[in-house]
């Protein structure tokens, strides 16, 4: 069995991160954190990035149904989008690891709901939406990389 280490970012004013890790003995383990405020995250960030992690965070794009309101989110978005691809392009360390994005429908929480987060990944981030989020994202990209047979079987008996 292949090792996976996994971590996926939901950035904003509250950032969501999820980190999956699955060892070549099958045994398993995942980390929820929320995080506010830039330096704070990309520190957490940082400090739990290890050699063969993946790294993906969730894209999206500003458009014209971005509402004043959104603007502050945004702004945090971009600047942990902005230090995630600066370090990966920068940092000796960081440009060995793969970076992925994922739009945020991808993360479909109407069919990846929080059982089947639970389910999937033998328990899930309960009351902490963005953390949710960000392991959603890490669901969607087990089960349509194919990269982890177990959660595949996980995901098609849960949904």
């Amino acid at each position: 069995m292949n090792e996976i280490h996994l971590m996926w970012v939901d950035p904003g004013v509250t950032t969501g991160i999820a980190i999956y890790r699955r060892w070549a003995n099958g045994v398993e383990r995942c980390q929820w954190k929320q995080r506010k405020g830039l330096a704070s995250t990309c520190r957490f960030i940082d400090a739990k990035v290890v050699a063969n992690m993946q790294l993906g965070y969730e894209s999206f794009y500003i458009g014209e149904r971005t509402t004043k309101a959104e603007v502050e989110n945004v702004r945090a978005a971009t600047d942990i989008i902005g230090w995630i691809k600066a370090s990966h392009a920068m940092d000796k360390f960081w440009t060995r690891l793969p970076l992925l994005d994922q739009h945020p429908r991808e993360r479909t929480p109407k069919v990846i709901t929080p059982e089947v987060v639970e389910r999937c990944l033998g328990e899930a981030p309960t009351g902490q939406k963005h953390a949710m989020d960000a392991a959603r994202h890490i669901v969607r990209y087990l089960v349509s990389t194919k990269r982890d047979p177990t959660i595949r079987e996980r995901y098609a008996d849960a949904t």
